[in-house]
């Protein structure tokens, strides 16, 4: 969840629920690096969240890394690794998530979408 003025973050709460991880895509926060400019890319436009969206874009974020890999969801958007000056490594020594490092995806969760 996020939104442009307050960022709602998910993760990092509630480890071991089954229910809310699967709500997460079977993900869940590992760690992350200090607040750093990246690119981001528009892997998905056929969400309205991200139908007008550029292909590459420049954000700042706190990158998670996330264990386990989203699994059974649509990713929409992935930050470049590369383009990170300290790159993807956290503070627990999670490596990054290479060349599909997802920072937005959807999918359809307990008769709902999430």
């Amino acid at each position: 969840m996020y939104s442009r003025r307050h960022k709602t973050f998910a993760f990092g709460t509630e480890y071991n629920w089954e229910w809310y991880e699967g709500l997460l895509g079977g993900a869940n926060y590992y760690d992350h690096g200090r607040n750093q400019p990246g690119v981001v890319e528009t892997v998905s436009r056929r969400d309205v969240s991200t139908s007008g969206l550029p292909s590459r874009w420049q954000f700042a974020d706190e990158w998670y890394n996330l264990v386990p890999f989203p699994s059974k969801v649509r990713i929409l958007a992935k930050v470049d690794e590369s383009t990170l000056p300290d790159g993807a490594t956290g503070g627990s020594g999670h490596p990054g998530h290479g060349r599909n490092h997802p920072v937005s995806w959807c999918q359809y969760y307990d008769g709902g979408r999430s």
